[in-house]
């Protein structure tokens, strides 16, 4: 099947303890240590130490002229724009600007600073914001759908296995196989070798090994095809760097087969199973749908249709108002 395959595509220091302010600390015999029947030697601490409160940071006025949008310039330094977008960015620009032209210049790097701590001071607040509104409105929440917590991912998990087995079935039943490209002097192919073994045993599939070398993969020994054709079929489906990994498909006609990267390097088998499954998947559903999205000979796809989910339908109808403190506890009296 692999000949006729190939043949159609060709990373302490240890301190001296003192007190600061009240001499050293059981300096007579520093081995001795503390224990719990001795009592520090109190420590005298000034008054002014007690009573002093950090100073204000100056503040520096601002010039009339740097404080409007028309006649300000780089040389004023960051000044707020409030709720001017089109000051800030003059501002973001010629600042930058600045430091980009002028990198020794410590002024021209404090001011972009000062601009960017504003920026960051608002990017904090609109995260804090973006998070509530996916909380109050689940809609906006991706991850109700495709969780990323650990408990979530073990859910999905499961959902994703049962479906993972039926594309597998299907691949198999319409003897499906992968297309390993390598190289056998090639690290990467070597790390390859083993995910491979590790998806036939897993999954069921079968993996021919086509190395560009002439020089089989260790694990594929069996599974292994060489030749001219071998190096025809990388040059055409344009296979730059190995390890490669094709999923093929047949068709009934060469013209027909189904030739789809699956993956480019090192890529671990979780990876590589899921992009079999919804590559495949995403070209079915292109064909049920008449969609020609391919470029370049690569197959068309739809991933438009909602993934499998986890979670089911809420009440429908139209929205209510959000229940008051009374409205509560009268529902729970009853």
């Amino acid at each position: 099947m692999l000949l006729i395959a190939l043949g159609g595509i060709a990373l302490v220091a240890s301190m001296q303890v003192r007190a600061s302010v009240g001499g050293p600390i059981r300096q007579s015999n520093p081995e001795k240590g503390w224990f719990f029947y001795q009592h520090p030697p109190v420590w005298k601490v000034p008054p002014k130490l007690l009573t002093a409160t950090p100073a204000p940071l100056p503040k520096t006025p601002v010039a009339p002229k740097c404080s409007m949008m028309r006649t300000w310039t780089a040389k004023c330094g960051f000044v707020n724009p409030g709720d001017s977008f089109a000051f800030q960015e003059k501002e973001r620009d010629a600042l930058l600007r600045q430091m980009s032209m002028e990198p020794d210049n410590r002024a021209a790097v404090q001011a972009a600073q000062y601009y960017m701590r504003w920026v960051t001071d608002r990017a904090i607040e609109a995260a804090n914001v973006w998070q509530y509104n996916l909380v109050q409105n689940p809609s906006l929440d991706p991850t109700v759908r495709m969780p990323f917590s650990q408990l979530g991912l073990q859910l999905m998990t499961g959902v994703k296995t049962a479906r993972a087995k039926n594309i597998y079935a299907v691949l198999k039943k319409e003897k499906a196989f992968l297309v390993y490209f390598s190289r056998y002097h090639c690290d990467f192919c070597q790390a390859m070798d083993r995910i491979l073994l590790y998806m036939r045993q897993d999954h069921g599939i079968a993996i021919w090994n086509t190395p560009i070398d002439g020089k089989c993969m260790p694990n594929f020994k069996n599974h292994c095809y060489t030749g001219r054709k071998a190096i025809l079929a990388a040059e055409l489906l344009r296979v730059k760097v190995v390890p490669t990994v094709f999923l093929y498909v047949p068709g009934g006609t060469p013209a027909q087969d189904l030739w789809m990267r699956v993956s480019t390097g090192f890529t671990d088998e979780q990876a590589l199973s899921g992009r079999i499954v919804s590559f495949f998947t995403a070209y079915r559903r292109a064909l049920l749908e008449g969609i020609h999205n391919g470029i370049d000979g690569t197959p068309p796809v739809d991933f438009s249709s909602r993934p499998a989910s986890g979670i089911a339908a809420g009440v429908t109808g139209h929205p209510i108002p959000i229940p008051t403190a009374k409205d509560v506890r009268r529902l729970l009296a009853h």
